[in-house]
């Protein structure tokens, strides 16, 4: 892959990233997403070099440059991941109509996951573009990661239902637990991500998501223990609450962005044939 087009991807990609800032903070806040950018906590509006992506708050040294107030480290830290993922896309499709496509993808992922880190719920909007795109991945094969590159077909059975297929059983769970083990919102993500992936896909999505949830979950618990032994007055409780719907944008991503699902994965280690 040209080494350009993957530069030039990733500095589109914090472009993009300072406009989805924008988007999360201000998503159900009855603010709109024009208008000058300004400081959170002085009001002063903002000129051009306090708004270059990743880079004015390295510079700025991670304060406004009027009241000398904090900058939420959530910019640079979602402006630098989305340049990352759209390197990413743009390395693994090359220069095609699915590198647009999957750049859109994956914006809507960034702020879905985002919007759950702050509120602990995964917003509808997002994830209805999300399914609606998704659906549309499902009879157009040369936007998938998968299969060829012909621009119409009619989705299996098993893909046309993935999503519902995936998000069922959790939804059962969901309806046990009256919404105490996992949120509807996730539910509803991983009807949108099945449609998206397709049912092999799909289910790796969520699983990879598992997986790297529990790997978190064991982080926490492995720092708090440490913590308490070399400092206990510097100890903190594990989060009581911990939104799974990151988990499974990361989940996503990975499948996306590998293309290997789980069955691939598990023969790849030799264990079927």
């Amino acid at each position: 892959m040209n080494l350009f087009l993957v530069i030039a991807g990733g500095i589109l990609g914090l472009i993009v990233g300072s406009f989805l800032n924008v988007v999360t903070l201000r998503m159900n806040t009855g603010k709109t997403i024009g208008g000058r950018s300004h400081c959170m906590q002085c009001n002063r509006k903002l000129d051009w070099w306090h708004m270059v992506p990743f880079f004015s708050y390295l510079f700025l040294r991670g304060r406004c440059d009027f009241c000398k107030s904090s900058i939420s480290v959530q910019y640079p830290i979602v402006e630098l991941a989305t340049g990352i993922i759209f390197a990413l896309v743009i390395s693994r499709f090359g220069f095609h109509v699915s590198t647009i496509w999957y750049w859109i993808i994956s914006s809507i992922l960034v702020v879905i996951a985002v919007y759950d880190l702050r509120h602990f719920i995964i917003p509808w909007v997002p994830n209805l573009l999300l399914a609606i795109m998704g659906f549309i991945t499902l009879f157009i094969p040369s936007l998938h990661f998968v299969t060829g590159n012909s621009w119409f077909q009619i989705p299996t059975m098993w893909n046309l239902f993935s999503g519902v297929i995936i998000a069922l059983p959790f939804f059962a769970l969901w309806l046990v637990s009256r919404g105490r083990w996992l949120g509807l919102g996730d539910v509803k993500y991983m009807v949108s991500s099945g449609w998206l992936l397709g049912l092999l896909g799909g289910v790796s999505g969520v699983l990879y998501a598992f997986w790297i949830g529990a790997a978190w979950v064991i982080v926490l618990v492995l720092v708090q223990t440490i913590r308490k032994i070399i400092a206990p007055g510097l100890s903190a409780e594990i989060p009581a609450r911990v939104p799974f719907g990151p988990f499974l944008v990361v989940g996503t991503l990975l499948v996306i962005l590998s293309g290997v699902d789980i069955q691939a994965l598990i023969q790849s280690i030799g264990l079927v044939y």
